[in-house]
């Protein structure tokens, strides 16, 4: 028996998907639980300013990595539409 909570998890997302929307489906996915039992992603970061740095390397010339602390998780989030969510 394996513990989702201790393992990590890979989230693909489409470019019509903005990436800050794209990590708390990826963390509600995770957990099976509603968007509104998480904290605000904006408490963490700016969910506009996560958006614009990974949307202006969306054509894959030059791919950005953003990873932060939020919801007991630690993310990482990347302009090639991938979110992975590690326990911290």
């Amino acid at each position: 028996m394996t513990d989702s909570t201790t393992e990590s998890f890979r989230y693909q997302f489409d470019a019509d998907v903005s990436p800050s929307v794209a990590v708390v489906e990826a963390i509600c996915q995770k957990d099976d639980t509603d968007p509104k039992s998480l904290p605000t992603l904006h408490e963490t970061l700016d969910p506009d300013a996560l958006d614009t740095i990974l949307e202006s390397s969306s054509d894959g010339e030059m791919p950005i990595v953003v990873s932060f602390a939020y919801a007991g998780y630690s993310v990482t989030v990347g302009s090639h539409g991938v979110v992975t969510v590690d326990p911290l």
